[in-house]
């Protein structure tokens, strides 16, 4: 995670299969060299922005009652760690 940007536990991607899909947790930076390979090794992938987002949707929920707009949670979300 930001500001350790080129940690990533080894990965041999030759014994990954073609069809594996690769997901991260963290968030920040948006794309983490991990996402980057798997992706120049043409594996589908997601970051944890989403994640991230549904978990504070869900409690602002549980919180307050109210159902949060999780698209705009997930914009400000992704405004907020870019700036």
């Amino acid at each position: 995670m930001t500001p350790q940007l080129d940690g990533m536990a080894p990965v041999d991607w030759s014994k990954v299969k073609a069809s594996a899909f690769v997901y991260d947790i963290i968030y920040t930076p948006a794309e983490t060299r991990f996402l980057r390979e798997a992706r120049q090794h043409g594996h589908a992938t997601l970051n944890g922005e989403a994640m991230l987002a549904g978990q504070g949707a869900a409690a602002f929920q549980k919180w307050t009652g109210i159902q949060p707009d999780l698209a705009l949670m997930k914009q400000k979300l992704r405004e907020a760690v870019q700036s």
